[in-house]
């Protein structure tokens, strides 16, 4: 499934991502890893990590649902060229966090 993050990642750009649907919270929410690397990110995507209490859980906006990870993937490119929310291709969406006071 292919989403837009209503929050704004720390270049102040809207994100465009790919999400497994068991990340989705109805329609307009979902949970987000808490990890950097683009590579652990893709990897929790392809393997349809079930989300951990750690996750943050953002507002979302669904663009496409696909029904594999390959078809996903080339749809999350094309609409990284093609549109308005788009991204460098280098950077990979990582929404701000919020701060958790202990």
């Amino acid at each position: 499934m292919i989403v837009t993050l209503d929050n704004k990642n720390e270049n102040g750009k809207e994100c465009t991502a790919m999400v497994p649907e068991g990340w989705c919270v109805g329609e307009n929410q979902c949970y987000w890893p808490p990890y950097t690397s683009s590579f652990r990110i893709d990897k929790a995507v392809s393997c349809m990590e079930p989300p951990k209490q750690d996750w943050d859980t953002y507002k979302i906006r669904i663009l496409k649902k696909t029904s594999s990870f390959q078809k996903g993937r080339r749809y999350l490119k094309q609409s990284e060229e093609t549109s308005d929310l788009q991204t460098d291709t280098d950077e990979y969406c990582s929404p701000q966090r919020k701060r958790h006071r202990k």
